[in-house]
């Protein structure tokens, strides 16, 4: 197709100089005004993006926010909403405020450490309570949070924190690299899926 349109251009611009050799200005003015039109065809042959694609802001992904479905209907959680609810579950640790942590999640809720799985609030309650009894010094150092927005009915984020303790009986301190992935339904958790690594900071 390409090749038809330059070859026409090519006996378009013969025409075009036999014409001004004969001073047969309306054929030569014709022969200008279809060279124009073939030459700007050719362009966008070349060049579709140019006369297609999509202005860039439009045809990308929206980033900003996420999307969680909350008793039907669609309501956009921003990822600093997500952070927060991250947060609020370190600092309920740090503090041992078992109730806070446990209110977090759905009535339904999952709970699930190395060696323990608890569902429901009261009893997500019950273990972090008897956590907070026994230990003391907790510190959480949050590394990040990546989140998954492919699912609408129940999102999904990653997070990545260190993990610091001090046994009260003992006076043994702990140090442990988690990894915790969160299931959320509206603005409340689903599921806690923990994996605790407590040998890589001893090598540090």
């Amino acid at each position: 197709m390409t090749a038809s349109k330059n070859f026409g251009l090519i006996v378009i611009s013969r025409w075009f100089c036999e014409a001004l050799w004969e001073r047969s200005y309306a054929v030569a003015f014709l022969c200008v005004s279809f060279m124009l039109m073939g030459a700007i065809s050719l362009i966008f042959t070349l060049h579709p993006v140019i006369a297609l694609a999509e202005p860039k802001a439009l045809a990308e992904p929206k980033i900003a926010a996420i999307a969680l479905a909350t008793e039907g209907e669609m309501t956009e959680m921003v990822p600093d909403v997500v952070r927060s609810l991250v947060e609020r579950a370190a600092a309920s640790w740090i503090k041992g405020d078992a109730r806070a942590f446990a209110a977090l999640f759905v009535s339904d809720g999952e709970f699930v450490v190395p060696g323990q799985r608890v569902v429901g609030v009261e009893a997500i309650e019950a273990i972090a309570s008897d956590f907070a009894k026994s230990h003391t010094q907790v510190s959480i150092t949050i590394h990040r949070i990546i989140l998954d927005r492919q699912q609408l009915d129940c999102q999904q984020a990653a997070v990545e924190w260190h993990w610091e303790d001090t046994e009260t009986s003992t006076g043994k301190k702990t140090q442990a690299d988690d990894a915790i992935v969160i299931d959320f339904t509206g603005d409340r958790i689903k599921r806690w899926r923990e994996y605790i690594d407590s040998e890589t900071p001893r090598v540090r």
